[in-house]
């Protein structure tokens, strides 16, 4: 009996070790190489425009790590808070050729390129590393809602709180790699968004 349960306990060990084993072996990495990142979704193809009026498509961020968010000019709401975020991002970058700022308008019948280029430069944005982007309210809805997988809803006049509380929308950022795909969401309103986009940021530098 004594030899059965030490021929049990031994198979029982290498059970666990073999299992230990299998479960670190898929996340092994060097003391000097950052842990990979998921890759959320792939992004489809769109066309929009910044607030120079260019036409900006998601070639033009190929090869480029860029964060957006969701906002509106006549936000009432979060959409301050977040630009300004946004803004203490650029501020940390410096003018870092490889890594773009992308803020997309939720309300683009108000939202002219001429009206997000004045939202931007109030927040003190730097214009060549910043896009502000809009198009037709379809474009946008589907950029936003579809691609971005973000939410952008109108609100019934009932349920506005202000006169200017036009829409539901995120408050995410989305962190995009240089081949076009979703690599991160962070909350943009909690402690610690900042650090953790400049990290996510530096994670895909090194891939």
């Amino acid at each position: 009996m004594v030899a059965v349960w030490g021929t049990l306990s031994v198979v029982m060990i290498w059970v666990v070790l073999s299992f230990l084993k299998e479960r670190s072996g898929g996340a092994e990495m060097t003391e000097d190489k950052a842990p990979s990142l998921p890759v959320l979704k792939q992004l489809d193809p769109f066309s929009l425009t910044n607030q120079h009026g260019r036409v900006v498509t998601l070639e033009s961020y190929r090869g480029k790590i860029w964060v957006a968010d969701v906002i509106f000019a006549r936000c009432p709401g979060p959409c301050s808070e977040m630009t300004r975020k946004m803004k203490r991002i650029q501020e940390k970058l410096g003018e870092t050729e490889d890594v773009r700022l992308v803020s997309l308008t939720t309300d683009p019948e108000y939202d002219t390129p001429e009206v997000l280029r004045k939202y931007g430069m109030t927040f003190g944005s730097d214009q060549e590393h910043w896009d502000f982007l809009t198009g037709t309210k379809p474009q946008m809805k589907e950029m936003l809602t579809k691609n971005l997988l973000q939410v952008a809803l109108e609100k019934e006049e009932s349920q506005m709180e202000s006169e200017n509380d036009f829409f539901i929308h995120s408050t995410l950022m989305v962190v995009v790699d240089g081949k076009g795909r979703i690599r991160a969401t962070v909350e943009t309103l909690t402690p610690g968004a900042l650090e953790q986009i400049l990290e996510t940021i530096e994670v895909l530098k090194s891939e």
